[in-house]
């Protein structure tokens, strides 16, 4: 369809007529000649490219990632057209914009401004904008305190902090050695001071004379085994297992004359009761003697208030009674026994006190006549 020009009036037809677009050319080119040459002969098109001198730069369409179009091609950088314009420089050198400051976070200035309080990101200032980042897992955070029960808290790699706590009823503290503590960690990073209640069997001497039981307080106390009890090879005697002594006779042994030893019934069991003794459940030092050679003895004890002397034959048997005295004299309640004896002959010794339940202390002496 040919191009037309604006309506004109033409006096001879009366009415408004069209000009044809070439036609109107050809008349403005005949009417307008310098030297019959036509005035517009030389005109060429409009060339609409950014690089000739007067025309704009034309700007992407809405939505496009792309800055000044032609900007790089044409050799003028698009910064410096922006500048032109009045608008952000900032574009780089292939045409793409950089992201605003705003895109990513806060706006700041410096990197203390983007301080989040948190011990596992590192926090700074780019752009304009803050940013975060998790700090790589066991970075060192929160409670530094090493102990037993814990150690130092750590990031886990994802921004957060943890404690490095050790699990309940891990054993610390006090080492258990006695058997009556049993120290723990209480899963929180606190160790927990625990007695085991009083009673409670913490050892034995590998004798079988003593079963020590814990106090309530952390110890272990010694509790020995009545004296006469069973142990491995022989009976016990205050808290020591006596090899070769009969259960129920917790005796020294002796064979050496002149003997002179010193006894105590104190915490002894009750091995029995002789003739002369009118005493009850009295307790009972005992001796077991080898006589060395055939001859008279004399078994005599010293020191207590009212002690009593019983010689039974045989180490620690019931073999009957051979001698029993409660005071020497009248007037002197040390008791004496002369006995003949035999080379070898093995007689038991018991001490004790003339007193109902009482007990007593002194010198044994033993000598041939």
């Amino acid at each position: 369809m040919s191009s037309s020009v604006p309506l004109s009036f033409h006096p001879h037809a009366g009415a408004l007529r069209r000009w044809p677009a070439a036609a109107a050319v050809a008349l403005l080119a005949a009417a307008c000649t310098v030297d019959s040459e036509p005035l517009f002969q030389r005109v060429e098109p409009l060339d609409t490219s950014v690089s000739r001198p007067g025309n704009l730069p034309a700007f992407p369409a809405p939505g496009s990632s792309r800055g000044v179009t032609g900007a790089a091609s044409d050799g003028v950088r698009g910064d410096a057209i922006a500048g032109l314009l009045g608008v952000d420089a900032g574009v780089t050198d292939g045409g793409a914009r950089a992201p605003d400051a705003g895109d990513a976070g806060a706006e700041c200035a410096a990197d203390a401004e983007c301080d989040d309080g948190n011990e596992c990101t590192d926090d700074e200032c780019s752009l304009g904008a803050c940013r975060s980042s998790a700090r790589a897992a066991g970075a060192a955070c929160g409670s530094l305190l090493e102990s037993e029960c814990t150690q130092p808290d750590s990031c886990d790699g994802a921004g957060n902090c943890v404690p490095n706590d050790r699990a309940a009823d891990t054993p610390c503290g006090r080492d258990g050695s006695s058997g009556c503590t049993a120290d723990a960690c209480d899963g929180a990073g606190s160790c927990v001071a625990q007695e085991l209640p009083a009673g409670t069997p913490c050892g034995d001497d590998g004798e079988g004379c003593n079963s020590p039981t814990c106090d309530g307080a952390g110890s272990c106390e010694p509790a020995p085994e009545p004296n006469g009890s069973a142990c491995p090879g022989g009976s016990c005697s205050l808290g020591s297992c006596v090899a070769g002594q009969p259960v129920g006779c917790p005796a020294a042994l002796a064979s050496d004359v002149p003997l002179q030893l010193g006894w105590s019934s104190a915490e002894r069991p009750n091995l029995g009761q002789g003739s002369c003794d009118e005493s009850v459940a009295t307790p009972d030092f005992a001796l077991v003697f080898s006589a060395p050679a055939a001859g008279d003895y004399r078994i005599e004890a010293q020191g207590s208030a009212d002690s009593v002397l019983v010689v039974r034959a045989g180490a620690c048997s019931d073999n009957g009674q051979l001698a029993c005295n409660d005071d020497r004299t009248a007037n002197n309640r040390d008791p004496r026994i002369d006995l003949s004896l035999s080379e070898g002959q093995a007689i038991t010794i018991y001490v004790s006190e003339f007193g109902n339940g009482s007990s007593g202390a002194g010198t044994l002496q033993i000598s041939l006549l």
